[in-house]
């Protein structure tokens, strides 16, 4: 099989290796690498400098089981910037809303999955084998561990970090480490935090009152992560059990 490329909706510099495919409602930035066996279906846009890496499927049908498979009509794939999308990722169509949609800067290592109406943000990086349910939203800088598994619905909250194999039944809050099946907090992702240039004073303060912090009983408006984690709490199901 040769490549083909179908869109036209195309910028400059992008490379195609043998046996991709890629059809014709698609939009494709410039600088872009699509290697063997890649497939880019309909109802998709690209933005610029993404690594798509071997047989990478990207807007593949959502799957809903037993219910039956939906297609919304004004359905998209949104992939922004400089995303590393490694071998055998798959990043499926919406099915309950109308978007799909991955930022910049993302790195997700083979075999992760993205399914339907998930919402990735920036810097996250998903490792291998590590599955969302259906409608996941991550927020920035978090890392999801190896062989993880996420319930359909739940969020991932900025700067947190899933452990490998764990299970996330419920939402996970910002800069937390969680482990276990189910999933359970295990202390802040300090080192995250730190890599980002966070102040010490700051992450001292949520280390040491971290309990009082997530039962909603100690608060600091001038620390952004405490009021990160406490909004965070009152808008979602969230684990904060330790």
């Amino acid at each position: 099989m040769s490549k083909k490329v179908l869109t036209k909706k195309i910028g400059t510099g992008n490379y195609f290796e043998d046996n991709v495919f890629i059809a014709e409602d698609v939009i494709i930035g410039n600088n872009n690498k699509f290697l063997n066996g890649t497939i880019i279906h309909n109802g998709v846009s690209i933005g610029n400098n993404n690594l798509f890496s071997n047989y990478a499927i990207i807007g593949s049908l959502g799957e809903m089981g037993l219910k039956g498979d939906i297609i919304p009509a004004n359905g998209k794939v949104e992939i922004g910037n400089n995303n590393r999308v490694r071998e055998f990722v798959v990043i499926s169509f919406p099915a309950k809303t109308s978007l799909t949609k991955v930022g910049n800067d993302n790195y997700f290592m083979a075999r992760s999955h993205i399914p339907h109406d998930c919402i990735i943000g920036n810097k996250v990086v998903m490792a291998a084998n590590s599955v969302l349910g259906g409608m996941t939203h991550i927020e920035d800088y978090v890392f999801v561990g190896l062989g993880s598994t996420t319930h359909h619905g739940k969020k991932l909250g900025e700067g947190c970090m899933v452990a490998m194999q764990s299970a996330n039944i419920k939402s996970v809050p910002p800069y937390m480490t969680v482990a276990g099946v189910p999933s359970k907090i295990k202390k802040i992702n300090r080192t995250g935090a730190e890599r980002r240039g966070f102040d010490k004073v700051m992450l001292d303060e949520v280390e040491n009152n971290l309990k009082e912090i997530l039962d909603l009983k100690y608060l600091n408006s001038n620390n952004y992560i405490i009021t990160k984690i406490q909004n965070f709490i009152q808008n979602n199901d969230c684990i904060i059990d330790f």
